[in-house]
């Protein structure tokens, strides 16, 4: 087994979980769902499995295109993939991943964010949003006597 067979593997079995708390084995369709639906997770995996071949045709374009998404959704392991990866790329490979990417991009809407409630009316007017109960008032020897 070369270098870079075990190099893989290992990277693998990291990015899939199987030394932490991600399930151990997740067949393809569910990665490739997963990663297109916007899971850096799974962005990774993929990115991993194209990148070594494992299950998957060895091709760098596709395997930097999935450690893009997942790098700019956060993931550092896929940056460092990326940035290993595209130093292999040709400069025609990496404009055929800025495209993919951007295609890609551009078909995903954004996640949408939780709206957060504001302000209750009585708390924006300075009043407080419920009243406190005899037990968690403070006992009345703590009041100032007028």
């Amino acid at each position: 087994m070369n270098v870079r067979r075990i190099a893989a593997i290992t990277a693998l079995a990291a990015a899939t979980g199987v030394f932490g708390t991600a399930p151990a084995r997740a067949d393809l369709g569910t990665i490739r769902r997963e990663a297109e639906h916007g899971n850096a997770q799974a962005e990774l995996r993929l990115g991993i499995l194209y990148e070594f071949g494992y299950h998957l045709a060895d091709h760098d374009v596709k395997a930097a295109v999935w450690y893009t998404l997942a790098a700019e959704r956060g993931s550092k392991d896929a940056a460092r993939r990326r940035d290993l990866l595209t130093t292999r790329l040709s400069s025609a490979e990496r404009k055929a991943v800025a495209q993919e990417v951007a295609t890609f991009d551009a078909r995903t809407p954004p996640a949408p964010v939780p709206a957060t409630p504001g302000p209750s009316p009585s708390k924006a007017k300075g009043g407080t949003d419920s009243i406190p109960s005899a037990e968690s008032a403070p006992p009345a020897s703590a009041h100032p006597s007028p």
